[in-house]
């Protein structure tokens, strides 16, 4: 199971303005999977390891 975040603002300049840039903390079960800034780093997707969801609950 992963987390992907995708970039849902699509501007045909390509231009960063400050109204575009955003973070995002990945929280599970209290413990931090990652830390999504949209505008830095090639990281969209955030693998959850196994056994930190219980599927049978």
């Amino acid at each position: 199971m992963s987390v992907v975040f995708n970039n849902s603002i699509q501007d045909i300049t390509k231009q960063n303005t400050r109204g575009n840039n955003y973070r995002c903390q990945l929280f599970v079960n209290g413990y931090q999977f990652g830390k999504y800034i949209n505008h830095v780093g090639p990281q969209t997707a955030f693998p959850i390891p196994g056994g930190i969801i219980n599927h049978e609950a």
